[in-house]
């Protein structure tokens, strides 16, 4: 599990996350089922492209105030993690310049460790 003393996190409302992901990754495509998170002054922003279907951008509010940073994820993994959540869960997510991702729930008994499918990334460009 990766460490989280010194590293920037961000609190969601599970329920919220999971429904902005899913939203967005309904462009997704099957070969590829990505999105993007990006992190800036108080908003999330998920958002995907599919070759076939279009683009997808959700901006949800939260309380973030780092700098800003995006990073990619395989959106099924992170649904069906949020699947298996209680509902009404505070999770947190840790971010650092490694390549783990790290969500837990507000009273330590859920983690989830992933690997994005792109490191994070500072000031909100893509490499």
């Amino acid at each position: 599990v990766p460490q989280k003393t010194g590293r920037p996190r961000v609190d969601f409302a599970s329920e919220t996350l999971a429904a902005t992901v899913r939203a967005a990754a309904c462009v997704a495509d099957a070969k590829r089922p990505s999105v993007w998170l990006r992190l800036a002054d108080g908003k999330l922003t998920a958002e995907t492209t599919g070759a076939e279907i279009g683009a997808s951008r959700i901006t949800q509010t939260v309380e973030y105030r780092g700098e800003p940073f995006e990073v990619e994820f395989d959106s099924r993994f992170l649904l069906g993690f949020f699947g298996v959540l209680p509902s009404a869960t505070t999770l947190t997510y840790w971010h650092g310049g490694d390549r783990i991702a790290l969500f837990e729930t507000s009273d330590g008994k859920i983690s989830f460790v992933c690997l994005p499918l792109q490191p994070p990334q500072n000031k909100g460009k893509r490499r």
